[in-house]
């Protein structure tokens, strides 16, 4: 069997957002034998980490 080859836009796949954090559906596990499937995850600014500084780094 050959390798398998995929080229996904960045506008391609289907996408959805969960309360500030987005996933991206890139190639699902069907197209692959279900070996794998790829997924992006957007994420809004200070979703994950809320603002701060570092006191002991320059920064």
């Amino acid at each position: 069997m050959g390798a398998l080859r995929f080229v996904v836009a960045p506008d391609e796949g289907k996408s959805i957002w969960l309360e500030g954090i987005g996933v991206d559906f890139k190639v699902w596990g069907e197209e692959t034998g279900n070996q794998f499937s790829i997924v992006e995850h957007p994420i809004e600014p200070g979703r994950l980490v809320p603002p701060h500084v570092h006191s002991r780094e320059d920064e």
